[in-house]
């Protein structure tokens, strides 16, 4: 350790490999996350009481600046990590999106909108400390050593911490006897799947066994559990007869053992009775099914049929959409004369994405609808004080 305090012309390995995970996680979000999780929104819609038209929004090509100072009388614009400590700022980046809607006419329209200030982490690519050496980072006033990971808000440095989260895309079987309290018919074992999307959204379910034999389907749709049987589920997602779908479930079942195969050929007729009891005999019936039961819950325009409802199920409208949609739908009934969605001056004023992930870096809470599929919503940033240093870096691990 003492070593690596006194030499080298650039900062010691064993400092910036301890941050790695921290400075290569946010490079992903900047280079390739915020743009999977763009592509991932649903786009939502707005139908004008006035003109009685509608309108589809949606988001594209996502950009995220350097930090700038708009009040430097100098050509160097530049915004540095020392001038926040100092001042009192947040070391943060503008966000830019195109917000693109289209009429009943057909006719695409793009804005190139400002969405607020994304916190800018030290040493990442967005930051201007990236790869300089250690003679370099004491020009700029910053420390010999300094290894980033690291975000300043409020000219207050941050650490957002690291969450073990249960493994994606593997089912744990549980006994839990709180599970009893689901139901009457409810048994203490299930199983838990963590499903994790491109854009690193995830959710996860469960599957309830019953006493009957049958699996209840367990997901949540902001904060509130749902259940379903487990065979009109499967009919979402497989387009197949019954007789198929009864194949694919025993499929697995080795034809050694009689015993097990019995219980297996048994429990996928009970699941497949009970889709059928529900009437659902095909894959658009039971997406349909499915939005006929949650389109209230998931905010779908009553022009929608049940179909386009259930498809719209799968995904999760961003934060800004929905608000935005929120936002012009009050605006239509108090007054729908000044709604003029066409023009920058209206859209301008409507929500700032920066200012929630302020708020989570200040104060360490999530302010969520879902809750994100988190096992908690607070405690997610520490102060990041350097009075130890060695208890500074444990926060790294």
């Amino acid at each position: 350790m003492e070593a690596a305090f006194a030499h080298g012309a650039e900062v010691p390995e064993a400092f910036t490999e301890l941050v790695r995970p921290h400075v290569d996680s946010f490079d992903y979000f900047l280079q390739e996350g915020l743009q999977r999780v763009i592509e991932h929104l649903e786009p939502c819609e707005v139908w004008h009481t006035l003109t009685k038209k509608r309108q589809i929004f949606w988001l594209e090509t996502p950009h995220v600046d350097r930090p700038v100072s708009e009040n430097k009388q100098s050509l160097d614009k530049r915004l540095l990590p020392r001038e926040c400590r100092e001042a009192g700022m947040s070391y943060s980046g503008l966000l830019w999106v195109h917000l693109c809607f289209k009429g009943e006419d057909g006719q695409i329209h793009r804005m190139r909108r400002r969405m607020g200030s994304i916190p800018i982490m030290l040493r990442s690519k967005a930051c201007y400390l990236r790869n300089l050496s250690r003679k370099q980072l004491v020009a700029l006033k910053e420390e010999s050593t300094e290894f980033g990971g690291t975000f300043i808000s409020n000219g207050i440095e941050r650490i957002i911490r690291m969450l073990i989260l249960q493994r994606r895309h593997h089912i744990m079987a549980m006994r839990r006897s709180a599970y009893l309290k689901r139901g009457n018919m409810y048994t203490e074992s299930a199983t838990l799947l963590r499903c994790v999307r491109e854009d690193e959204v995830s959710a996860t379910v469960r599957c309830h066994y019953l006493v009957n034999g049958m699996v209840n389907f367990t997901f949540v749709i902001r904060r509130r559990e749902f259940f379903l049987p487990a065979g009109a589920v499967l009919k979402c997602f497989i387009d197949a007869s019954d007789r198929e779908i009864f194949q694919y479930l025993v499929a697995s079942v080795p034809a050694d053992s009689s015993e097990a195969r019995a219980i297996a050929l048994e429990h996928a007729e009970i699941l497949l009775r009970e889709a059928t009891r529900l009437g659902l005999r095909s894959k658009n019936q039971a997406i349909a099914f499915m939005g006929r039961s949650f389109r209230q819950h998931i905010g779908v325009h009553e022009s929608r049929t049940d179909l386009e409802a259930g498809q719209a199920t799968h995904e999760r409208l961003s934060v800004w959409l929905s608000t935005f949609a929120e936002q012009v739908n009050r605006d239509l009934q108090r007054a729908p004369a000044a709604v003029q969605l066409d023009e920058d001056a209206y859209v301008a004023g409507i929500a700032d994405v920066g200012q929630k992930l302020e708020y989570l870096l200040v104060t360490g809470n999530l302010q969520s609808r879902s809750g994100l599929d988190m096992s908690q919503s607070s405690g997610f940033t520490v102060v990041a004080e350097r009075l130890n240093f060695f208890r500074y870096m444990s926060h790294f691990r």
